[in-house]
């Protein structure tokens, strides 16, 4: 068989071709950009944010991305940001020069893993590392992490990068904590740039993406498949691709299984997981789950009756506690982070099917 690579790509950054749809939010960004305005980019995790950036951006813009779950405190900060503007060049050269510009910020080059790092930062040192990178357009990725190695790091960063000429880009996966910062006009970062909020990619746009690379790499697609997957993905960027990837690995075997008994197959490779985070819930935060994933109208009389819930209150108290864990979202309705424990749920509870 003719070594083929999937097309499908998971668990990275996907550029080129690979990168499904978003060509408004990526002309979106560009412009924007260019014109020296900040964005600040809101969405679920694996919404692809840092995909939608990183191909809007490379080739056109130079830029510095910092990923601020990795800071654990303001020295971690500096040393993102200067790796970050290092780039691909060349540590040891860039070393000296920081030193010419950094007097208050002391570093190292460590050769395992080739890094800069920060040995100390003086109290104006992340405004003079702020102002180094900030020759190029500064990309803060999990931008809401900052609040937890300070809360008043915010109110720092804000008077430092608000005379800057070039724009920052302000990357978020957890919107409440986002808006907090953005939207509240209490905040130092209130009205500070356009707000891009990544929903899901239509179902139409998709389906041609999906059709076209397997029809490119010569794998058949059956019947069904395309609207099966859709179903169950929503238009959900990462888990369509998640999807695809095993769908288009079993069609090019020459399994013709339905995508249904594929799927239960790929939820199956997850079952000790889900099974471990599903036991240490309580029995309110078990029916809360089954209520998200079968429910519209969580709170109507029907699903607390249906589930066994003592009462509305029990049920929002439930539904909070599952936000605060990550494992569910809300917009609007209340939505499974994970897609796969959420058709794990369905399968356990609802269809009365063990995995």
């Amino acid at each position: 068989m003719k070594e083929v690579e999937n097309p499908f790509v998971i668990g990275k950054v996907v550029t080129g071709a690979k990168f499904a749809d978003r060509k408004k939010e990526m002309a979106f960004l560009r412009r924007e950009v260019k014109n020296g305005q900040n964005v600040i980019v809101i969405s679920p995790r694996r919404y692809g944010k840092t995909s939608l950036v990183v191909n809007a951006l490379e080739g056109d813009v130079d830029y510095v991305y910092v990923d601020c779950s990795l800071a654990e405190s303001e020295a971690g900060l500096v040393e993102q940001l200067l790796n970050g503007y290092a780039g691909r060049q060349p540590l040891e050269k860039l070393a000296l020069e920081a030193k010419k510009f950094l007097q208050d910020v002391e570093i190292s080059l460590e050769i395992k893993p080739v890094r800069l790092k920060v040995q100390r930062v003086g109290q104006s040192g992340l405004e003079e590392a702020v102002t180094y990178v900030s020759r190029k357009t500064v990309v803060f990725d999990e931008f809401q992490d900052v609040l937890a190695i300070s809360s008043t790091l915010p109110k720092k960063l804000r008077s430092l990068l608000q005379h800057k000429k070039k724009a920052f880009l302000f990357l978020g996966s957890k919107r409440h904590m986002m808006e907090g910062l953005f939207a509240s006009p209490n905040s130092p970062f209130y009205n500070s740039g356009v707000v891009l909020h990544l929903e899901k990619i239509p179902r139409e746009e998709f389906a041609s993406f999906i059709v076209h690379w397997f029809k490119q790499t010569g794998v058949p697609l059956q019947e069904g498949d395309v609207g099966s997957v859709l179903s169950f993905s929503e238009g959900h960027p990462y888990y369509t691709q998640y999807a695809c990837h095993f769908l288009w690995e079993k069609r090019r075997q020459g399994n013709r299984s339905p995508f249904p008994s594929i799927l239960r197959e790929i939820v199956g490779t997850n079952s000790d997981y889900f099974e471990r985070l599903y036991s240490a819930l309580s029995p309110n935060q078990k029916k809360a789950l089954a209520v998200a994933a079968t429910e519209k109208n969580v709170f109507s009389r029907h699903a607390i009756e249906k589930y066994g819930v003592p009462s509305t209150q029990h049920l929002q108290k439930a539904l909070d506690a599952l936000r605060s864990k990550e494992l569910l979202d809300k917009n609007g309705g209340y939505s499974y982070i994970d897609l796969l424990f959420q058709q794990w749920i369905l399968y356990r509870l609802v269809l009365n099917q063990k995995v």
